[in-house]
């Protein structure tokens, strides 16, 4: 790839993960919602920023149950706020989205190996 896009790349994953951040322990109100759905919002959410994050970082097998975990704690963090509470289906949906990711981003490379001939190469 070239370095002009991971450049951008990367500092696009840093920002999105600083707003699932805020996003996830700031005010309520703060939060901007995409009308499908809390749930959706949470897998679609973790979906793409695991999917930057891979882009960047080719580790999905790290990648994935780290943010996965992040996402987990996110929620369990909500407990601290005055305006939240923490939700296990939505813990979940984030984990999900984490870990669909991470799978996509595996299956994705495997191909690329797989279609090039590095497969077979021990």
């Amino acid at each position: 790839m070239p370095t002009a896009f991971r450049i951008i790349s990367a500092i696009c994953a840093v920002a999105m993960f600083a707003l699932v951040i805020v996003a996830a322990i700031g005010p309520a109100h703060w939060t901007v919602r995409s009308g499908l759905g809390w749930k959706a919002d949470h897998f679609f959410g973790f979906l793409g920023l695991t999917i930057l994050a891979c882009i960047n970082w080719n580790r999905p097998y790290f990648i994935g149950p780290f943010l996965a975990m992040v996402g987990v704690l996110l929620e369990a963090l909500q407990a601290l706020t005055p305006d939240r509470h923490p939700d296990f289906v939505a813990a979940l949906c984030s984990a999900g989205g984490a870990f669909t990711a991470a799978f996509l981003a595996k299956l994705i490379g495997l191909s690329r190996s797989f279609t090039s001939g590095r497969f077979f190469k021990g």
